[in-house]
């Protein structure tokens, strides 16, 4: 019982003060394809790409591509206000470079809460999804940068920068179904 109310405490502490000390921060935002905003990393510490960096992380909805993504370091992410639902492959060990492999692993949903640490490797592929209307706050943590990420779709894996052009390709070429649909369109 305390710890629940404590815990309500510090959350409603941060939902406040977070806001206030990002302002001091540099920042980036990371916008979708209908350019609304994604995601707002604040830096807090940047030891460069060979060490790693912090990052205050607010997310202002989940990922727009059904697709799972990895990372191109290892992090560790704490939830610090809001929460997320992360759906995550696991299983057996993937293989990096993972060109051509199968999704023999499981899909596994959950969900993080405040107090909540994710730690996220390079072979972790996942997606995040964020309720309509809610914020998340996270502090993330990654190591120093191993190799490039992309994206594990049914061909496999798709390095991000490809992945993307096809993706602006169809947006531009007029497919308001989505990217799904274009892809499958083309085929």
């Amino acid at each position: 019982m305390i710890g629940r109310a404590l815990r309500h405490h510090v959350e409603s502490f941060l939902a406040c003060a977070l806001p206030r000390v990002a302002r001091f921060l540099p920042e980036r935002t990371i916008r979708g394809g209908d350019d609304t905003p994604y995601l707002t990393k604040y830096t807090l510490m940047n030891l460069g790409k060979k060490v790693g960096r912090v990052h205050l992380h607010l997310f202002h909805r989940g990922d727009e591509d059904r697709e799972l993504h990895d990372h191109p370091f290892d992090g560790i992410s704490l939830v610090l206000v809001g929460g997320y639902v992360e759906e995550r492959l696991v299983g057996e060990p993937l293989p990096l470079p993972l060109h051509g492999a199968d999704r023999e692993g499981r899909l596994v949903v959950r969900k993080l809460s405040p107090g909540s640490v994710n730690v996220i490797r390079t072979s972790t592929f996942h997606r995040v999804e964020i309720p309509p209307g809610a914020v998340c706050w996270t502090l993330f943590v990654t190591g120093p940068i191993r190799r490039s990420w992309g994206f594990l779709g049914e061909e496999g894996f798709v390095p991000h920068r490809i992945f993307s052009a096809r993706k602006e390709r169809a947006r531009s070429e007029g497919f308001d179904k989505g990217f799904d649909q274009a892809k499958s369109d083309q085929a």
